[in-house]
């Protein structure tokens, strides 16, 4: 004759399961803050787009995100601007005046291009050229 036993331990799998549907739904709301995140960084950067004169992809690239994770005691999605391209949007976005020294001026100041001066694709000065000129012999 055939004997077959069987045991449950069902205080275990009562916590497994607990334990299961908990990282799936921990798992599910980082996937949608992060989701969120995204959209709202598309939305920032599309603000952008229609808010600033051509903007440089450096400019968009700034937008970032921090991912939120499913592990550790908090759950946050993060989503800011780069602290350089901060710099040069701050007297676009609250008022003031860029002194010397400001990111996007010269030593010696604010640096405001000449109509001849050359431009790039994105309305800028191309890259390389203010050293460029500041070499020449009668620049200060």
């Amino acid at each position: 004759m055939l004997q077959i036993g069987l045991t449950l331990d069902v205080a275990n799998y009562d916590r497994d399961v607990d334990l299961a549907i908990r990282e799936a739904v921990l798992l599910q709301v980082a996937g949608f803050l992060n989701r969120l995140a995204e959209a709202a960084r598309d939305a920032v950067q599309e603000a952008m787009r229609s808010g600033l004169d051509r903007p440089a992809p450096f400019t968009l690239q700034g937008v970032k995100v921090i991912p939120a994770r499913s592990s550790g005691s908090g759950m946050d999605a993060i989503v800011f601007i780069a602290d350089l391209q901060a710099g040069y949007l701050d007297l676009l976005v609250t008022p003031g005046v860029r002194t010397a020294g400001d990111p996007g001026t010269t030593r010696l100041g604010p640096l405001v291009p000449g109509p001849a001066a050359p431009r790039d694709r994105f309305g800028n000065l191309p890259r390389g050229y203010i050293a460029e000129v500041m070499r020449q012999p009668n620049v200060a």
